[in-house]
């Protein structure tokens, strides 16, 4: 959205409704704040509260980009394990990809609901669904 430039508008009580109303149904044209005489309030802390527009907000950190989601990557990662494997083996090999490692909790349930993966007292297998699927990545 470009640049909005701050301006100070005084309508009639009767007519503000629909002067609302048709800056509401154009989207991208205008924001609008309504002080009714008081100044906006703030909490004190944030120091980008006050600007236009939410103004300068903190730089978002990109979430990371791969090739292959979270429940491939863990296919893959188990196929090439001769035998059961703990969380914290998925972890690691999360966070030595490059990925965050408490992602591997998510990624993990998803397998385990699609049937790929199947839980038992030694850790995480891959079922014949799971060894089907990696033949494909």
């Amino acid at each position: 959205m470009p640049k909005l430039i701050k301006v100070l508008l005084q309508i009639e009580e009767v007519a503000l409704g629909h002067v609302i109303n048709t800056l509401d149904r154009t989207p991208g044209v205008a924001k609008f704040d309504l002080l009714f005489d008081q100044k906006p309030v703030t909490n004190g802390h944030d120091k980008f509260a006050n600007a236009p527009n939410g103004g300068e907000k903190k730089p978002r950190k990109l979430p990371v980009r791969k090739e292959i989601t979270g429940e491939k990557f863990i296919i893959k990662s188990l196929a090439k394990q001769k035998g059961p494997v703990k969380t914290s083996f998925v972890r690691d090999a999360f966070q030595k990809d490059g990925r965050q490692p408490d992602s591997s909790a998510s990624a993990l349930h998803l397998c385990k609901k699609a049937g790929f993966v199947q839980h038992n007292e030694n850790g995480y297998v891959l079922t014949k669904k799971g060894r089907d699927r990696a033949r494909y990545i």
